[in-house]
């Protein structure tokens, strides 16, 4: 008989139920306070406090496996040097941790200095000595979610931040472990799902503020051409006959522009409709670049006097008649109408408007449209492209528009495999950059050329 048995009290059965009603106490205490926060920050902690004290340990962590890397990274940590550890994270199949989650059951190790699989990197860059260690996945609707590792079981627990005396870990301290880690696992599970809800409900509710704001707008915007269409045609019907032919062709050139302003309007509705489906997906074939933009140019009517637009393209893009382009020629079409329109509308009178074209060393073909209106401020830059984003959403705003054409630029251009960027300063102008990849250009205009050459006309 050793010296602990002499010194246990005679009733030890009732010692035993007295421990066991104890630690169900102390378990219900913990469940009710795990189903009374959804805070996860706020449970990981409790359950971190919670589980050092119960099982009498120096120090343990939490990790929370990633399902697609299979990594497992310290989201918390209790004890001594574990701020030190939490920004990092343990491989697939690294440390014990690691090896609970492939193995999918706990490990406990009496001796872990000795033990192959543990990583001892953790313990260099937190300075704590683990001795012996108890690791247990978190188990949640028949899923690891991580694991609770817990080292350096105390002989006796007066203190633990100063007792140095470690014993092993033994079947008791695995039960109350993995009740802990289930129970964790189901709190973090749920505060997850909680936590995904609110996203969720955050999105649909700016999905149906935008929505609302969007119907204003498009109303609003409708609206606009009709205006014209509707009173020019009443007084094309009411004064039939005394109108000279001048003003006929004045009023009828003003319905057409707002028919065809109307029709912008509306097709890029069924765009931004069609987006994700196959009918937006670009039709290409080679196309003349310059006839592409001068055409662009022509057909917006844009005068020359108000805002001049200067065609700058480089001379390797220029000669024998100019480049090829493999696009959608009618996507593009709409692209540059919707860039050229901005370049107007933002610009002031006399403002000049200038296209730009030119190859890359990086092989990128790169269109630029540049104006000198009154540009974007820095917070901006990126929103610019979202779909139905406008700086002034008010139906009172200085200027109109739906808030799609910049979001159907951007799907033309990354549905061609290239990019669109906005470099602007306020009062000084905007430039829009397309970024193309060289095999937009058919047939390649470079010939004979080194691999270090620069990509650029002479």
């Amino acid at each position: 008989m050793n010296s602990k048995e002499k010194t246990e009290p005679p009733d030890q059965k009732t010692e035993n139920t007295e421990k066991r009603i104890q630690a169900l106490e102390e378990l219900l205490e913990i469940n009710l306070f795990l189903n009374s926060t959804l805070d996860l920050d706020a449970l990981l902690k409790y359950i971190l406090e919670v589980s050092q004290r119960t099982l009498k340990v120096q120090a343990v962590s939490i990790l929370l496996l990633d399902k697609q890397s299979g990594e497992l990274s310290f989201r918390c940590a209790l004890g001594c040097g574990s701020k030190a550890i939490t920004p990092y994270h343990l491989k697939p199949g690294e440390g014990v941790a690691g090896a609970v989650v492939q193995e999918r059951s706990p490990i406990i190790l009496e001796n872990a200095q000795q033990d192959s699989r543990f990583a001892r990197r953790f313990d260099h860059l937190s300075g704590f000595t683990t001795k012996s260690l108890l690791a247990v996945p978190m188990w949640a609707k028949e899923e690891i979610l991580g694991v609770l590792e817990l080292m350096n079981k105390q002989a006796w627990a007066q203190d633990i931040e100063q007792n140095q005396v470690t014993a092993a870990f033994n079947q008791d301290d695995l039960e109350k472990a993995c009740i802990l880690a289930n129970m964790a696992a189901t709190a973090i599970d749920n505060a997850r799902l909680y936590e995904d809800l609110n996203r969720s409900y955050e999105t649909v509710k700016k999905a149906e503020e935008a929505k609302s704001q969007f119907i204003s707008i498009m109303s609003h915007e409708l609206r606009t051409p009709l205006v014209p269409i509707k009173g020019f045609a009443y007084i094309l019907k009411k004064e039939k006959g005394k109108l000279d032919e001048a003003s006929q062709d004045e009023f009828l050139n003003e319905i057409l522009k707002a028919s065809e302003h109307l029709e912008r309007l509306i097709q890029d509705l069924f765009w931004v409709n069609d987006l994700e489906t196959d009918r937006f997906k670009p039709r290409c074939a080679p196309t003349p670049f310059l006839n592409l933009i001068q055409e662009t140019v022509k057909v917006k009517k844009i005068n020359p006097k108000t805002h001049p637009v200067r065609i700058e393209i480089e001379p390797a893009l220029s000669e024998n008649g100019g480049i090829n382009l493999l696009v959608d020629s009618e996507k593009m079409t709409h692209l540059f109408s919707h860039l050229l329109d901005n370049a107007v509308k933002f610009s002031p009178e006399g403002g000049p408007i200038t296209i730009k074209a030119a190859l890359l060393p990086d092989r990128e073909f790169q269109i630029s449209i540049e104006d000198k209106g009154i540009g974007v401020s820095d917070p901006y830059r990126e929103k610019i492209f979202e779909r139905f984003f406008q700086i002034d959403n008010s139906n009172t705003r200085r200027f109109g528009g739906t808030g799609v054409g910049l979001f159907i630029v951007k799907k033309i251009i990354e549905s061609h495999g290239g990019k669109i960027t906005c470099e602007s300063n306020l009062e000084k102008g905007t430039k829009i950059v397309i970024h193309l990849p060289f095999s937009t250009i058919v047939p390649p205009p470079l010939r004979n050329r080194g691999p270090e050459e620069p990509l650029r006309g002479k």
